[in-house]
């Protein structure tokens, strides 16, 4: 079963630092034989990712699952760019395998992994998504492998569906890179506004071990001193990114940034009603300690701990 991927994003930062030791099950990209990518043709051995790609492949990632497009993977050889865009609990995903090699790659092949949270539906160039290893495509030089998944969230995750994209070069090498597609709880949501009296209503109604996460996390080495315009950026990453709606009115400091949404699923109750699932974030700053503590609370556990760790990697990201 696929590791919690937004578990591994909230440990980017820490990770990123650690690239000098041997590669293990890396969560962003497990790495099914730790290969640090030397080419290795006895045996039938197979080429993993490539180890100095890993520091920007995990940042790639983090970026994705806050913006609407982007590149996922590159190396010398091959390129994987993402655009997704989202409606309440339905998801439209394009995934684009750019050759970037100075020959073509044959048996071409991306294999996405079925999860109970989501219906995928999938469609892409002919022999993309051939089970059979002696399949796939050929993607000739500078030219591009499309794929596009309509997607469907049927209850709350915090992981994120794996993709395993295997080739082969001219001279008879076989890579296969273990990717994670960006397709995380933050992009079901949908943004609501409530009023003061309203959200701490709501905010008391969810305490409890199971309905809240939170954390602290330290800004970035290179941020500049938090103030009241570094707390607008925070804003926008509530806003645009975890798609919040702001709360006006919530806030008793300047450092304080409130938001409410709605997790989107397209389950059904017993009356056909879909399943929804409200959610509450409060990001607060500690300027003298250039630290943050980020609060969620819902009435899912799950849906707590993926918007908890989204929020922290895209406030390290900031």
């Amino acid at each position: 079963q696929s590791a919690a991927t937004i578990k591994a994003v909230e440990d980017v930062a820490a990770q990123a630092q650690q690239e000098t030791g041997p590669i293990e099950a890396d969560p962003v990209s497990p790495m099914s034989d730790g290969s640090p990518g030397t080419a290795k043709k006895a045996n039938g051995s197979k080429v993993g990712i490539p180890k100095e790609v890993i520091p920007a492949m995990r940042k790639a990632f983090s970026n994705l699952c806050t913006s609407p497009s982007g590149v996922l993977f590159e190396n010398a050889m091959l390129q994987v760019g993402v655009k997704h865009e989202y409606v309440g609990a339905q998801g439209r995903i394009s995934v684009f395998f750019g050759n970037l090699n100075k020959t073509a790659l044959s048996h071409f092949r991306a294999t996405i992994e079925e999860v109970d949270h989501l219906r995928i539906q999938k469609q892409g160039t002919q022999g993309l998504l051939d089970e059979d290893e002696s399949g796939g495509c050929d993607v000739a030089v500078r030219t591009q492998a499309k794929l596009l998944l309509i997607v469907e969230v049927t209850a709350p995750f915090d992981d994120a569906p794996a993709m395993k994209v295997s080739f082969e070069t001219e001279n008879g090498e076989l890579h296969e890179y273990p990717l994670r597609l960006p397709i995380v709880a933050t992009c079901f949501m949908e943004p609501v506004t409530l009023e003061p009296g309203a959200f701490m209503q709501r905010w008391r109604s969810l305490e409890g071990q199971d309905r809240e996460c939170q954390e602290v996390v330290k800004a970035p080495p290179n941020a500049p001193a938090i103030d009241e315009e570094y707390m607008k950026r925070i804003a926008t990453i509530v806003t645009d990114g975890l798609k919040f709606g702001r709360c006006p009115g919530c806030d008793p400091t300047p450092w304080t940034v409130s938001g409410a949404a709605t997790f989107r699923t397209g389950a059904k109750d017993m009356n056909g009603n879909n399943i929804n699932v409200g959610c509450l974030v409060r990001v607060e700053a500690n300027p003298q300690a250039g630290a943050f503590r980020v609060t969620t609370r819902t009435l899912h556990p799950l849906c707590s701990k993926a918007v908890k760790n989204v929020a922290l990697v895209s406030i390290k990201l900031a």
